[in-house]
């Protein structure tokens, strides 16, 4: 296994306050949380993936040149299979809102810093579908979006990250896509709590 990439722990400590304001809002792990809940937490996190994932669609070229696929890590379509599990379909997510003060997601930096907050994701995401499948016998697809492959997934991202970061010396840019990520997926949660 390679070394982790310094860019990784930078962002990491970089982001930390961000992260754990965003984690507030996702209360799954706590024992009064309930399926309705979990629902409204869903198209919450539709609302805010799909126009951010639509943005992040227009970099497909930078991803695939870092060797990412992005139509692999796209998690909006994640979000619209679990949500009609739980009896919303198209009709009703054509209503729900949708996030419209996004991450500046117009440059390359700036857009891998946004991944790295929605791949980041993935990690935690793997113990909340573990407790949802335990708790609820429920299968989330976004949540465990990677299954069994969530570290190799981390992995070659992390690589591709640093990969670039050190051919562009936009470790700034990076942190500071990933900081404004964090921000607006904060304010977006905030508003519709």
């Amino acid at each position: 296994m390679p070394p982790r990439p310094a860019i990784l722990d930078r962002l990491e400590q970089s982001t930390r306050a961000h992260h754990d304001r965003v984690e507030a809002h996702v209360r799954v792990l706590e024992p009064n949380f309930t399926t309705d809940d979990y629902r409204k937490l869903l198209t919450w996190m539709w609302g805010f993936y799909r126009p951010v994932e639509a943005r992040l669609a227009a970099h497909s070229m930078r991803w695939q040149a870092l060797g990412l696929d992005p139509e692999k890590r796209w998690k909006a379509a994640r979000l619209e299979q679990d949500l009609g599990e739980l009896g919303i379909g198209q009709g009703a997510l054509a209503r729900l809102p949708l996030c419209t003060d996004l991450p500046a997601l117009d440059s390359a930096p700036g857009a891998l810093g946004c991944m790295y907050v929605l791949e980041g994701a993935t990690l935690g995401g793997a113990i909340i579908a573990r407790h949802l499948q335990r708790v609820w016998g429920i299968r989330s697809t976004f949540f465990g979006s990677y299954g069994s492959t969530t570290g190799a997934m981390w992995t070659a991202f992390g690589c591709a990250l640093a990969a670039y970061e050190t051919t562009t010396g936009s470790g700034n840019q990076i942190v500071e896509g990933a900081c404004d990520t964090f921000n607006k997926l904060d304010a977006w949660l905030l508003e519709l709590a």
